[in-house]
């Protein structure tokens, strides 16, 4: 696998032995001769010539970096399945350089562990994903409202529960249902934090703790945090300013240093906020192509496309034209583009001074990582850049520019109105 640490790219290898010069048998009862042809196969082969295409790719990903003003970039390629590649650019705090050790702010990528969780329970039978959440746990916001019976864990990880996206959106900060559970799409980070306080009520276990059970230790994830943890704080890229792109004085990873307060150990959203690594995503995306945890069938039904979104990942024009999906929409935590013998699954994740993206294919599987920690404008430059540096052609790279053209129209709108340049 190579590595980059702060744009300096270093062949890193790890070799196992099939034999050990200590204890072989062939020490104490073979001729010299033997004894050499042992030895000589104890030695361990060669390591394989570096990838060109890699070298390249690393050349690329940083002239991008710096051309964008990304303050911190973590980039990974997954090839049939293995993490073949990552590179990691600029610092991760003042005078420390980006490393395979920086966490990333992932924002809403969080929302496809919380699914991996709880589909790993369902496939156990520890939970129904269409049995009714209010049997077991319903927010005070909600109390005494009827629809609290229809909701289910299937509705809040296809986006479909009828709730805003954070309650701070309603008039009076309140959780209401802006639709009936079930009727029509509508993102939610609240559906997600609804389902994991379902999940924790039902099983009597902090769902961080259930996390930690199903995902992160069989993958050996000792560091990485899906809850807020301050021992992690030192190795958590530190945020950006958005007006002048460097590091922020006055908050870091959702601490608000000039007062010295910072979320209490074990706080956590199932929507956002989680910290990991480039290699941690990885191992999570690799895990899930391999089918750990589930079965065929529930594996199947999670790459279906179940909600059909409001504003489609890929523009197809016309509808049907070569290369474009057969349905695009929402499976079970994951965005799906269905392309009939396989689907393309990806989630983004924006946040304070954070843009991350990461993506898989189920037929090749092949998958990219993309984790940025910059101001919102140059991110959005730098993203579709770097995603078709990896995968040239990739459907993933359009909504970026969309993106990225409705934010500056809203700027020059504002500077406009406030007598700036326009």
């Amino acid at each position: 696998m190579w590595d980059t640490v702060g744009g300096h790219t270093a062949l890193s290898t790890q070799m196992r032995h099939p034999m050990r010069y200590f204890g072989h048998p062939c020490l104490s009862i073979c001729p010299p001769a033997l004894v050499a042809l042992a030895l000589a196969a104890c030695d361990p082969a060669p390591a394989p010539p570096p990838d060109p295409r890699h070298a390249a790719l690393d050349r690329a990903v940083g002239a991008l970096v710096a051309e964008h003003g990304i303050m911190t970039a973590g980039v990974g390629l997954i090839e049939d399945g293995a993490l073949v590649w990552a590179g990691y650019y600029g610092l991760q705090a003042p005078d420390v350089a980006a490393s395979r050790t920086t966490q990333f702010d992932i924002g809403s990528i969080t929302k496809v562990v919380a699914a991996e969780t709880v589909l790993r329970l369902a496939d156990r039978g520890a939970l129904s994903l269409d049995e009714p959440m209010g049997a077991h746990w319903v927010d005070p916001d909600l109390r005494g409202n009827p629809r609290v019976m229809a909701l289910t864990p299937r509705m809040a990880l296809t986006h479909t529960t009828g709730f805003p996206n954070w309650r701070n959106q309603t008039a009076d900060g309140r959780l209401r249902f802006l639709n009936d559970p079930g009727t029509a799409y509508g993102y939610s980070g609240e559906g997600f934090d609804y389902l994991a306080r379902f999940v924790a009520a039902k099983l009597d276990r902090p769902f961080p703790d259930l996390v930690r059970a199903e995902v992160f230790a069989p993958l050996g994830l000792e560091n990485d945090a899906f809850a807020f943890r301050a021992d992690n704080l030192d190795t958590v890229a530190r945020s950006v300013d958005e007006t002048t792109g460097a590091f922020d004085t006055r908050w870091r990873y959702h601490c608000l240093i000039a007062f010295n307060m910072c979320p209490e150990d074990g706080a956590y959203s199932a929507a956002r906020d989680m910290a990991i690594t480039v290699e941690g995503l990885a191992a999570i995306l690799i895990s899930v192509m391999n089918g750990d945890g589930y079965g065929a069938a529930l594996a199947a039904d999670r790459n279906r496309v179940q909600s059909v979104k409001d504003r489609a990942l890929v523009a197809c024009d016309p509808p049907g034209a070569d290369g474009c999906p057969t349905a695009q929409g929402y499976g079970l935590g994951w965005e799906v583009l269905d392309y009939g013998d396989a689907a393309l699954l990806s989630h983004g994740g924006s946040d304070v001074s954070s843009l991350s993206q990461a993506a898989f294919h189920t037929g090749t599987r092949d998958g990219l990582i993309v984790l940025l920690n910059a101001a919102k404008l140059p991110a959005l430059r730098a993203m579709p850049d770097i995603l078709e540096a990896l995968a040239p052609g990739t459907p993933l790279a359009g909504q970026y520019r969309g993106w990225l053209r409705y934010e500056e129209a809203l700027l020059r709108s504002r500077q406009q109105a406030g007598g700036g340049p326009g």
